[in-house]
């Protein structure tokens, strides 16, 4: 077999993987039967399977990591153009105001409309009108320790195996 057919053999069980992890329904059994059988199929060694199969976690990992860089980049962006709306907003009312409350600029009109808003000092505000949120967090690292030391109730420690790719 041609590393040329072997490359595109393991984008198929990448394209593959993909179908069974968006696949919601949990309806995955076959598929994943299908791609066990396609990497028995492919004939290579272990040892060759695991370096194959690396790389292609290797690639979706970085894959992934893009996404994340590119939505955090995104979030930035709106946040821009929130503050440059905000601003130009904030600028047309003095034009606004001088012209009666109301402009027709072409195609739009633009006014002012009354609202109202609640501005607090938090200093100095009274207590009957502050609320709390009590958020409850779990330290595992402390269990963890205790554990070793002795025993908790309600915790125990357990050992898992993941994969490692260096």
């Amino acid at each position: 077999m041609r590393c040329y057919d072997i490359a595109k053999e393991y984008e198929g069980l990448e394209i593959m993987a993909k179908m069974i992890a968006d696949n919601k329904d949990g309806d995955n059994l076959d598929m994943k039967e299908a791609l066990a059988r396609q990497l028995e199929e492919l004939g290579h060694t272990t040892e060759s399977k695991l370096e194959n199969m690396s790389k292609m976690i290797r690639n979706m990992e970085l894959e992934s990591a893009n996404y994340k860089a590119e939505e955090e980049r995104m979030a930035k962006k709106r946040k821009s153009l929130d503050n440059q709306v905000a601003y130009i907003k904030e600028s047309l009312i003095k034009p606004i105001l001088e012209q009666s409350g109301k402009i027709t600029a072409g195609v739009f009109t633009v006014s002012l409309r009354k609202s109202q808003a609640v501005k607090v000092d938090d200093k100095i505000i009274e207590d009957k009108y502050k609320t709390s949120n009590t958020v409850i967090t779990i330290d595992k690292a402390s269990i963890k320790k205790d554990i070793k030391a002795g025993s908790v109730l309600g915790a125990e420690l357990i050992t898992n195996q993941s994969v490692q790719i260096k």
